[in-house]
Formats: C-alpha cells, sequence, structure tokens
C-alpha cells in the first residue's frame, strides 16, 4: 500500500491533483481472532469507496484509504460513513462492538508521502482528530 501511496503522491505533486487519506483503526479485544475482524471490516471499507480508490492494511490495527481526486471535505463525509459502519459492526460470535477511531489527511502542495502519513498517524495515536462538528450523523 506504501507503493500505491507513493505513486498517487508523485501525482499529485506533478499535476497538483487533491489526493487524501483516511486512516481508520480498529481496536479489538485481544482474545479475538484478528484475522477474522481485519477480514470483515476490510469488506466494510471497500463497500464504500470508489475503484479509484485503494484500501490497505497498514499494521495489526489499521487500514489505510488512499483517494485520489478527494478533496478534504469529500473525505471527511466518506470518513462519517465509514465510522458509522463502523460503529455499527458487531463480531457474529459474541455481538460486542469494537471500538473505532478514525483520521483524515489531504495532500498539501510540495508534500512527500511520508509527511501526509505521519499526519495521519499522529492524528490517530494523539487522538486529538475530531471530525467537525457539522458531520455529526444523526
Amino acid at each position: 500500500i506504501l507503493k500505491t501511496l507513493s505513486v498517487h503522491v508523485s501525482r499529485s505533486r506533478r499535476y497538483f491533483n487533491q489526493l487524501s487519506m483516511i486512516m481508520p483503526r480498529v481496536i479489538p479485544d485481544s482474545e479475538l481472532n484478528h484475522e477474522n475482524i481485519n477480514h470483515a471490516i476490510a469488506g466494510i471499507l471497500r463497500d464504500k469507496l470508489r475503484w479509484v480508490d485503494d484500501v490497505g492494511h497498514w499494521n495489526m490495527s489499521d487500514f489505510l484509504l488512499i483517494l485520489p481526486e478527494t478533496d478534504e471535505e469529500s473525505a471527511n463525509k466518506l470518513a462519517r460513513k465509514i465510522k458509522f459502519q463502523l460503529n455499527r459492526f458487531k463480531l457474529p460470535d459474541n455481538q460486542k462492538k469494537i471500538p473505532t477511531s478514525i483520521a483524515i489527511s489531504s495532500w498539501r502542495k510540495g508534500e512527500d508521502e511520508s509527511s501526509l502519513l505521519k499526519r495521519v498517524i499522529e492524528q490517530l495515536n494523539d487522538h486529538r482528530y475530531k471530525l467537525p462538528s457539522t458531520s455529526r450523523i444523526s
């Protein structure tokens, strides 16, 4: 997924295209089967994406969604939809919900993939990122 991100950032740098990323973090209980959970979550994420978007597993609990030709406002809208779906998701075995958090970052002129990725990871790690108050789902 990092190579894919690099290709999209290169395109954005060359043609000044919009590019956004969404990084959902799924924090399952340590006693649960991560592979089954990740497979189900990947299906939810793929369902919400366009054919041009890319999704990959970044690490044990984080996914990375690469959204070419997508501005920050559109990425926020998509993030709200994804968060809503993830909040509704329950494990089939015990009907337990899985805690999730989500961060969004949009490419800035002159930025490379590592700084773009660093910003979105910092948002998740610092728990600073909040969807704008106007984006609440009722």
